[in-house]
């Protein structure tokens, strides 16, 4: 822990700034061995180093010994002036797994050079993930990969996909959509919503031709997403299956990356909590709460959500309307407007103003909540920005009691390393699952709101005036 944060009591409000992987709650956390990853393996991860944004992704064998082998990366950057790529390089490596579920991966790349990566898993199959280094940060998620779904075949189907990152021009930019794939993979439709540093195209169709087809290796799960869109023309992404429902995309272009998700059901839910990030005219901006809605085009001024723009901190009730057209739901409300696409991966969100770029995903709660839907142990992941550049964390913490959590946390802040530092914290919720939190470090308070899911999932976001960050707690299960 860096003494200067500590000595000053934190004139700059540290919240998840001190805390590091370990701590005081591994003890009763899920029994997790090196036995705990076996398997083929896939992480996606998206950050910042000394040149400008980048996305670093990687497919993996892990023996459960700790050795990694088979490995392959796939890295897109801006340098600051051009973006560039490559792709299936060899990779090997090692890692180590705590008792409570912290991974190290020491990876050695043939892109970049040796790589640090600290992952706290939620399961033996799903985990969330930081860039542990001083010459770059960058946050993620580890998914073990399922070979039974490697063939064409298994895929097959509609998905809802959401990719963020930056353009080629290194400016922000998100798209969401929804495409179908048939049996022999071919892409033939779909919709595309983009938000190019604010530059709007929306609702544009997807549609089939010589360029729409998933192509993958069946060997290694590996392959491409091509597609053609009423505006963008020909989009091309890599794709990694994790399994048949759920693959993982690297955009081509830019630095864009993010997830597919399998369609199982287009309804919007009558409550849902929402977590969003981005840009606001170039400022750090997230938003978060819990959207009502009475299943026939309305929302309900029941509904609430917190702001945070570059520090400046707004809470407030909200109602507004929802269209769904197929797959897809046109939100509006307040100052704000949203397309939303429904997926088994939750109703994945992008702003379609120009002065905000912004991505998130909205889940459809199950209550009834309390203070006691926080039980057991949790993996935590956090991601945003500070005075200083990008913060990207993670987190084991673990429920005391009915309303305290305890434990630890490792974060990169714009290249700034800390671990192992020990908090205590505070939670609670209301009838919607909206509740004001704390955490606590060295006499230091910072705030948070949570935004409850339910007992297995809590997403939140920061309202102290230097940090910009959203997060998700996901229960933990050594099985």
């Amino acid at each position: 822990m860096r003494v200067r944060l500590l000595s000053t009591l934190l004139i700059i409000p540290v919240f998840f700034l001190c805390i590091g992987c370990g701590g005081s709650s591994s003890s009763t956390t899920p029994a997790f061995t090196n036995a705990s990853l076996t398997g083929a393996y896939t992480f996606t991860s998206q950050g910042v180093n000394a040149t400008g944004p980048f996305t670093l992704a990687a497919t993996f064998a892990a023996d459960g010994h700790g050795l990694i082998s088979n490995g392959h990366t796939f890295y897109n950057f801006f340098n600051g002036i051009t973006t560039g790529g490559f792709g299936n390089q060899d990779m090997t490596g090692t890692y180590v797994v705590s008792p409570g579920g912290q991974v190290v991966l020491n990876l050695d790349t043939q892109i970049v050079g040796p790589v640090t990566v600290s992952v706290v898993l939620t399961s033996p199959q799903h985990g969330q993930l930081v860039r542990f280094e001083n010459a770059a940060t960058a946050t993620g998620t580890l998914d073990r990969q399922e070979p039974t779904a490697f063939g064409q075949t298994s895929i097959a189907g509609t998905y809802v996909f959401s990719v963020q990152g930056a353009d080629s021009a290194g400016l922000p930019e998100a798209s969401v959509g929804v495409f179908t794939v048939d049996a022999s993979g071919n892409v033939i439709g779909g919709t595309q919503d983009i938000n190019d540093n604010g530059v709007i195209r929306g609702n544009s169709a997807i549609t089939a031709g010589p360029a729409s087809v998933m192509e993958l290796l069946p060997d290694l799960g590996r392959g491409g997403v091509a597609f053609v869109s009423s505006t963008e023309g020909l989009q091309g992404f890599g794709c990694v299956v994790v399994n048949p429902n759920h693959f993982k995309l690297l955009g081509n272009s830019g630095t864009l990356a993010g997830d597919a998700y399998r369609v199982t059901n287009t309804s919007v839910p009558s409550s849902l909590a929402f977590t969003m990030l981005g840009k606001f005219n170039g400022s750090e901006f997230a938003t978060g709460g819990v959207l009502e809605t009475d299943g026939a085009g309305n929302i309900l001024n029941t509904s609430v959500r917190d702001v945070n723009l570059g520090g400046i901190i707004g809470s407030s009730n909200f109602s507004g309307t929802y269209a769904a057209t197929g797959n897809r739901v046109a939100l509006s409300f307040g100052a704000l407007n949203l397309v939303g696409y429904p997926s088994s991966g939750g109703m994945q969100l992008l702003t379609l103003d120009s002065q905000t770029v912004a991505s998130g995903v909205a889940y459809a709660q199950t209550g009834p909540f309390s203070n006691a839907s926080l039980s057991g142990s949790y993996s935590v992941g956090i991601s945003g920005g500070t005075t200083k550049g990008e913060l990207d964390a993670v987190a084991l913490l673990t429920s005391m009691n009915a309303d305290s959590l305890a434990g630890s946390l490792s974060v990169n802040e714009a290249g700034t390393l800390t671990s192992d530092a020990a908090v205590t914290a505070t939670y609670s919720t209301d009838a919607s699952g909206r509740g004001a939190g704390t955490l606590i470090v060295n006499g230091n308070t910072q705030h948070v709101e949570f935004y409850t899911v339910d007992s297995s999932r809590i997403l939140f976001i920061e309202t102290d005036k230097q940090l910009v960050v959203q997060g998700m707690l996901v229960k933990q299960s050594a099985e």
